[in-house]
């Protein structure tokens, strides 16, 4: 079952818990945890941390009650660098949330790199970052998760994290047999990591540009 919304949560695990059947999702498994949305994360921060950004800003999607594990990911690359966690801007999934939000971030010029919760929400941020006269990658980094389709021919071309879905679902469907057969909740760790995809949507920060 895909894990697209972390609403769905609640209604998964009363599903699971009232009629015993097992239930597996593609980032997430009940009891138990197949996430691999953390270390994407983690990596992608780091990623912009490395080219020079003294502070890398999150927009979630959507707005969660608990910590998300994007969220989670954000906040460990931060810490790992000595850097405070600015506060969490929330978004809806909806491409036009997305660019409300790079309208108000335009009109802020000490920002210079966004970590997006998903691909479809970092695609809104730069239109409205252009909307308020901020181009990307040269005034603002923006970067996404998932590496929607739109991330190849977007202008400019998304810097995201491939999450290997399909590798997730397969792993899924194997933990979800084993239940059926009569095995244990356990973690599933994906076989493949998830790796970030290096376009166009980041570059080096101002400071470091100056010659």
């Amino acid at each position: 079952m895909p894990d697209t919304d972390h609403n769905t949560k609640p209604v998964i695990n009363g599903v699971a818990r009232l009629t015993g059947v097992a239930v597996a999702t593609v980032s997430r498994v009940v009891n138990g945890s197949a996430r691999v949305s953390t270390s994407a994360a983690e990596e992608l921060v780091t990623y912009l941390l490395n080219l020079g950004h003294s502070q890398v800003h999150y927009a979630n999607a959507p707005p969660q009650q608990e910590e998300d594990d994007r969220g989670a990911g954000w906040r460990r690359a931060l810490r790992a660098a000595g850097v405070v966690p600015p506060e969490v801007i929330h978004a809806s999934g909806d491409p036009h949330s997305g660019r409300e939000i790079g309208r108000l971030l335009a009109k802020i010029g000490e920002i210079t790199a966004i970590f997006c919760g998903n691909d479809v929400l970092a695609i809104g941020v730069i239109s409205g970052l252009a909307d308020g006269g901020k181009s990307v990658p040269v005034g603002v980094s923006v970067v996404g998760v998932n590496d929607h389709p739109l991330a190849k021919i977007w202008l400019p071309k998304l810097t995201t994290v491939n999450q290997s879905f399909a590798n997730l679902g397969s792993r899924a469907r194997e933990l979800l047999h084993g239940l059926i057969d009569g095995g244990s909740v356990q973690a599933v760790t994906p076989a493949v990591q998830p790796n970030v995809v290096i376009q166009d949507s980041a570059a080096a920060s101002r400071s470091r540009r100056r010659p």
